[in-house]
């Protein structure tokens, strides 16, 4: 019975495990039909070798300008560029596989991937048990990088922790494997690799660390480079030479017990001491802004473009014997360098500190960034905070020209006679849940009452500027800015940690420039040129080329422009800003007496951070910021800086050319542009109640695109008797009133939930 018993239970136990085995298969099989479909979904299959046959130990790079006799046609000489050499002080020696000691081979073999020889890219074995401390432990890190995948990290920069990464990682080590041989990735990996010091590569270490050759180091040696690369910080052989040596005797034990070194060649080794050459580096030199601008450029570039990691592309940039065409003209680069450079120009404020502030020069006509300067004062570094174009501010009413009134002009939605209230749009209400405090207010703590187009840009009317967004709408304006005009840092919507939503798709951002985090003075200058360029915007360039040590183009970035509004268009907005400049908030900016035009906005935040001016005449487009680097009040700045700053440094550019007569004076005028009186208060065609108006005439000349003039004759406008004012004489007798007058009174109908002064509400006619 026993033994009855004990089969039963062995069949039962054999059916069960039979069961879990086919569960298990089964269970395998489905995982491994999702993986393959995933990966066929979600993965690339190839990876992009553009990076890995471009020459990154060729040398310094060079930066080339060009000596244009027509920058617009793009017709000039190839210079090279003072101070435009870059080298960046990484020390690299390349070498071949042929010239690698077979000792040094087998130490990062030994250490970092001991099947190296026998794998296809992966390590499946070790990636099981990589997982498996993922999926047991939780370890986010999952570890297990072959070379190969090591290789694919230093190339593309994806050296995160998700599951994604990993098997993206493990395709293209795969992919990589399948056209390549073992020791070309050897030779791409050992040169690549950082190992401190600014060392990259197995040949610049030997170089640095010992003063040898890769041929001559010694056995000790090669265990002692191969022992950096896990962390070139901490294994840091001139910093901490203890945690080099303990970091090499570890590999030296791999060798040995992996069959690399007998024990006799293994005791040698650990007994020779770490001995670290001595070296001096020369210091580097500081290059200019514009230098710091391109550099900052490419970088991004190559990233995007190659899929290339940061550091790869740093080493290409500095060690890969590139030439970087760029855009800049010197002299004007030297005159704005010049004048940021000296501190005269610039207050001490109350509290003894400087500002800080920011210029950018753009050709309108082609895009190029003719000149830079990132901070007041002499540069004392490479690669500083720039607030030209790093640094992120609320753009202020410098927006409002292309946020608003060049957007409704393209759309119909306005004209340059077309008449807003300058009243609260909206009234905020208090704890009580009555209407308390008025929004939007002016800079001027004002409301004017009826208000045309062309005093509200010069003046820069925040009420008016609300009303007109709300006729394109919010969304319109984010997506002419962000998608047309292309300011990349608005955000459309983004959620914090916390829970919160921001979004610059809103009236403040939009219509009164107060961003969540802010643009850069580039993004918000080279929206101008949508302006200044006849409708077309043109992308901000600041290199054409970048060619490799080979010839071959690498980035491209010939700008191409695209209309963001009608040439006619554009002319009026620029019209309505030459109003800036000469009547309104602008007037500081004025060249050479108004004998070259001017047409610009000034803009100063909610909270009197910021100051802006851009601005631009028939040549060239400018843009200034001035403001604290950490943002606080400009409350003992009078007028505005920024004005002050770009009229000198553009006389200053622009001077050489008057005094030859060569400067283009006046903006171009293209066809189907009519100039027509209409009176302020309608913008319809004025009668003589507008000529009677108690302030004076109300008539106007303003500029239309043929088609949009106005017609109608004003109805605004009504005309009354008025009885004359009594003289003031003591003697009653002697009192004789004038004779009756004729007025043009206002027909205005207005109604607020609390009381708010409004300026014209006395030329009304009574109730």
């Amino acid at each position: 019975m026993q033994t009855k018993r004990k089969g039963r239970v062995g069949r039962c136990l054999l059916r069960t495990l039979g069961a879990v085995v086919l569960i298990a298969a089964v269970l395998g099989a489905t995982a491994g039909m999702a993986a393959v479909i995933y990966a066929r979904r979600t993965l690339s299959p190839h990876l992009d070798e553009s990076g890995l046959d471009t020459v990154v130990n060729a040398g310094a790079s060079q930066l080339y300008y060009y000596e244009f006799t027509d920058r617009t046609a793009r017709i000039g000489e190839r210079c090279e560029l003072e101070g435009g050499r870059l080298d960046g002080g990484s020390h690299v020696v390349p070498v071949t596989y042929a010239e690698l000691p077979q000792t040094l081979v087998d130490a990062f073999v030994a250490i970092e991937d001991k099947r190296f020889w026998q794998h296809h890219g992966v390590d499946w074995l070790r990636t099981a048990e990589a997982g498996l401390n993922f999926i047991l432990r939780g370890d986010g890190r999952f570890g297990a990088s072959t070379i190969t995948q090591q290789l694919v990290k230093n190339l593309t920069g994806e050296n995160g922790y998700s599951v994604h990464r990993k098997l993206q990682e493990m395709v293209w080590a795969n992919d990589l494997e399948n056209r390549s041989t073992k020791e070309e990735i050897l030779e791409r990996y050992l040169n690549i690799i950082n190992l401190s010091q600014g060392c990259y590569g197995v040949g610049a270490a030997a170089d640095r660390f010992f003063g040898k050759t890769v041929g001559e180091l010694t056995v000790a040696e090669c265990a002692a480079i191969a022992g950096i690369t896990q962390n070139p910080s901490y294994y840091d052989p001139v910093r901490f030479a203890e945690h080099t040596t303990e970091r090499r005797d570890v590999i030296l034990g791999e060798m040995w017990a992996q069959g690399y070194l007998d024990e006799t060649a293994y005791r040698e080794a650990l007994a020779e001491p770490l001995t670290v050459r001595e070296q001096t580096r020369e210091r580097s030199p500081i290059y200019s802004w514009y230098v710091d601008m391109v550099i900052e450029d490419v970088l991004r570039d190559l990233c995007a473009e190659h899929g290339v990691s940061r550091e790869y592309a740093s080493r290409l940039l500095w060690n890969g014997g590139l030439s970087i065409e760029v855009a800049v003209d010197p002299t004007v680069q030297r005159r704005v360098e010049e004048y940021y450079r000296d501190l005269s120009h610039f207050a001490v404020h109350q509290n003894g500190e400087r500002a800080e502030s920011g210029m950018i020069v753009i050709d309108p006509k082609t895009g190029d960034v003719l000149g830079v300067a990132g901070a007041i004062g002499p540069k004392a570094g490479n690669r500083l905070q720039s607030f030209a174009t790093g640094a992120l501010r609320p753009a202020a009413s410098a927006i409002k020209p292309l946020s608003v009134y060049a957007p409704a002009l393209e759309r119909g939605k306005i004209t340059w006679a077309i008449v807003f209230d300058d009243v609260p749009v909206d009234f905020l209400r208090g704890k009580s849940g009555k209407p308390t405090v008025a929004w939007p207010k002016n800079a001027s703590r004002v409301y004017r009452g009826l208000t045309d187009v062309r005093y509200a840009v010069a003046q820069s009317v925040n009420t008016v500027a609300v009303r007109v967004l709300r006729e394109i709408g919010a969304e319109e304006s984010f997506r002419f800015l962000h998608d047309t005009l292309g300011m990349e840092h608005l955000i459309a919507t983004r959620t914090l940690e916390d829970g919160r939503t921001l979004t610059d798709c809103g009236e403040a951002a939009l219509a009164l420039g107060q961003m969540h985090y802010g643009i850069t003075l580039r993004e918000l200058t080279a929206g101008y040129t949508a302006l200044a360029n006849g409708g077309v915007y043109m992308r901000p360039v600041t290199y054409y080329r970048v060619l490799d040590a080979k010839g071959r183009v690498l980035l491209d970035r010939t700008s191409e422009g695209h209309y963001a509004i009608s040439e006619q268009n554009a002319a009026v907005m620029t019209r309505l800003l030459e109003t800036v400049v000469g009547q309104g908030t602008g007037k500081g900016a004025a060249l050479f007496g108004g004998r070259v035009a001017v047409a610009g906005k000034t803009g100063t935040s909610s909270a009197d951070c910021d100051r802006y001016f851009i601005g631009y005449t028939p040549e060239y487009l400018a843009g200034v910021w001035y403001g604290f680097a950490y943002p606080r009040p400009l409350s003992d700045v009078k007028g505005n800086p920024a004005v002050r700053i770009w009229r000198e440094v553009m006389t200053d550019i622009l001077s050489p050319s008057v005094r030859a007569g060569t400067v283009k004076r006046q903006f171009d005028q293209p066809h189907g542009i009519l100039r027509v009186s209409y009176c302020q208060d309608s913008g319809k065609r004025p009668t003589d109640a507008c000529r009677a108006d108690p302030r004076g005439d109300r008539t106007a000349v303003g500029y239309f695109v043929q088609g949009s003039e106005p017609h109608d004759a004003c109805d605004r406008h009504v005309m009354r008797v008025e009885s004359g004012r009594e003289d003031a004489s003591n003697d009653a007798s002697d009192r004789t009133p004038e004779p009756l007058r004729r007025v043009g009174l206002l027909r205005i109908k207005r109604s607020f939930p609390r009381s708010v002064y409004v300026l014209d509400q006395k030329y009304a006619v009574s109730s």
